[in-house]
């Protein structure tokens, strides 16, 4: 009787076992790509086209997914981001598609398709359940021309009030409607709000714009020698020999802590799970969420079992209003176990909260760290146990059947 009670709950335990992994087949799996077709018109031969598609699905469940390209185009395709793509459907995720046709390629319409795919991210797309996949495509077209277009647009202009001793900056949108590099040039002419004197003048020429690509050009002026009051900027954008646009800009010049500096350290962000002897890349997001323009340096400490090992920094960069900006560290850990990274960003005389993120250290490549293999032994023990407790059990289920 006993021996049969042990197959009874070996049964239920396999059935179980099978009815757990073979879930996630039972999901049905729907997944999207908007535009369903892309189209790319009068690209130059070895030139550049960019354009985005959005990736989403109805799975509340979050799916990894890849994305390639077939077709006679194939080889031109790029993807950004590549990697790491995840989407649920709380969460879309918009992919950059980059044309990059070869010099020799001849003139002509050339067609492909743009593939998607997607596995359970929480079977990681191996194992069981790693068959249940979900696709869609995209058709893509590209015309290639040997014809040079040089053309552009002003999208937008605007201008941010500043204090004194503060640059003031200028925000200038341009997208390049042509099919080659385009290097615009912008003129600010500063004076008095209803005045004619030009009081302070600039150019700008450093940024150059890829084909089908729109760039925010931010253009600082200092405004040393100026009085506070309200200000007239005339701001021109030439391409080569043709006004773009011009337009008059206003801004006032304020006195000293009237504007409110505001910084924000969002997260901390380094890869979990690294080795002996790796460069362990530390990222902080930084906020500006102030009314000036302000510089920003992340200061991070690096303990491990509660002590202070190193100090970690980042370069100073500038963190214009309303923007989020990357500041970058570096660690390389020399023993095994946990580090705690403590950090915070310093700002215009101002230090933000400190935030916290965690690096595990395994002895060397392809070792298990510590803690998983604690696990793995446990477990190895817990079961040579159920075995000796089952063989006992059956041996004194015999002993009785005997008597």
């Amino acid at each position: 009787m006993e021996k049969k009670s042990v197959k009874f709950v070996s049964s239920i335990f396999l059935f179980s076992l099978c009815l757990a992994f073979s879930a996630p087949s039972a999901q049905a799996l729907s997944i999207g790509i908007s535009p369903a077709e892309l189209r790319f018109d009068n690209v130059l031969r070895g030139g550049y086209a960019e354009s985005t598609v959005s990736v989403s699905t109805s799975s509340e469940t979050p799916l990894n997914f890849t994305i390639g390209a077939e077709g006679a185009v194939k080889g031109w395709i790029e993807f950004e981001p590549s990697q790491s793509l995840t989407i649920s459907r709380d969460e879309m995720k918009r992919v950059s598609v980059i044309v990059k046709p070869p010099a020799d390629v001849a003139n002509g319409i050339y067609t492909g398709s743009i593939i998607v795919s997607t596995a359970s991210a929480r079977t990681g797309g191996t194992g069981a359940g790693a068959g249940v996949t979900a696709g869609t495509t995209s058709d893509i077209t590209i015309k290639i021309t040997g014809e040079e277009i040089k053309k552009a647009s002003v999208e937008n202009m605007e201008v941010k009030d500043t204090e004194e001793g503060y640059p003031v900056e200028f925000l200038v949108s341009i997208l390049n409607k042509g099919n080659v590099i385009i290097t615009p040039l912008i003129t600010v002419e500063i004076s008095k709000k209803n005045g004619t004197e030009v009081l302070r003048s600039a150019n700008y020429s450093q940024t150059s714009i890829l084909p089908t690509k729109m760039s925010i050009i931010r253009m600082k002026t200092g405004t040393e020698g100026l009085e506070k009051g309200e200000y007239a900027a005339k701001v021109r954008v030439f391409l080569g020999e043709e006004k773009l646009a011009e337009n008059t800009l206003y801004f006032s010049l304020l006195e000293r802590g009237t504007l409110s500096k505001k910084g924000v350290l969002q997260n901390i962000w380094n890869d979990p799970w690294v080795n002996i002897g790796d460069v362990v890349k530390i990222d902080a997001y930084f906020e500006n969420q102030g009314e000036l323009l302000v510089s920003g340096k992340f200061k991070g400490e690096v303990y491990r079992a509660g002590r202070l090992v190193e100090v970690v920094e980042s370069e100073e960069l500038e963190a214009p209003v309303g923007k989020t900006i990357v500041l970058s560290a570096y660690f390389r850990p020399e023993f095994p176990g946990q580090y705690v990274v403590k950090g915070s960003v310093i700002y215009g005389g101002k230090t933000t909260e400190t935030k916290e993120s965690y690096i595990n250290v395994s002895p060397q490549t392809g070792q298990l760290p510590a803690d998983y293999t604690l696990l793995a032994i446990a477990a190895l023990v817990a079961v040579f146990a159920i075995a000796i407790l089952l063989k006992a059990g059956l041996k004194r289920g015999r002993l009785r059947d005997k008597r």
